[in-house]
């Protein structure tokens, strides 16, 4: 993800999203201190949503709509980035090394293909439709490649089908 930005700006955004945690963190300690029933849960909810909403605000004033669009979908998809840099190392020295731009179409596919939680969550492993991926895998890697991007990933659709076959039961 390319924001191109300029140092202040980069500084901007490291603060955003250092006062974002801390304020996450802070809500968290809080909350504990309270009884565990549904009206924390709704404290939590509408706090965290405020602590949100100001942080898009600020990061849309820094980034611009485009730019925070890109942020967020990085931001989204950093779980599913991390299997795509572990599996371009193996691949890397497997000898079949992969592009930037063959990734980037990799977490885009993945990101595309799986569950999408509320915004503001991360996109996880579990829940991608694999044959869709493996589809736009084979538009975007070569013929060995796509052999080891399936079987990286194996293990996460065998781990689904596992959990929907112990859901039907």
């Amino acid at each position: 993800m390319q924001l191109h930005l300029t140092e202040a700006q980069y500084a901007a955004l490291i603060h955003n999203l250092t006062k974002r945690y801390e304020q996450r963190l802070n809500l968290g300690f809080e909350l504990e201190k309270l009884p565990q029933d549904d009206a924390t849960g709704a404290l939590f909810r509408k706090s965290r949503q405020q602590i949100d909403d100001v942080f898009q605000a600020a990061q849309t004033e820094l980034l611009g709509q485009a730019g925070y669009a890109r942020f967020e979908f990085y931001e989204r998809s950093a779980l599913l980035r991390n299997f795509v840099d572990a599996w371009a190392g193996n691949a890397a020295v497997a000898g079949t090394p992969i592009t930037a731009v063959q990734a980037d179409a990799l977490i885009a596919a993945m990101a595309a293909a799986s569950r999408q939680g509320p915004p503001g969550t991360q996109a996880q492993m579990q829940g991608i439709d694999w044959p869709v991926v493996l589809a736009r895998a084979e538009q975007v890697l070569a013929t060995p490649q796509l052999a080891a991007f399936r079987n990286a990933a194996i293990p996460y659709w065998n781990m689904d089908r596992l959990r929907e076959l112990a859901l039907q039961k």
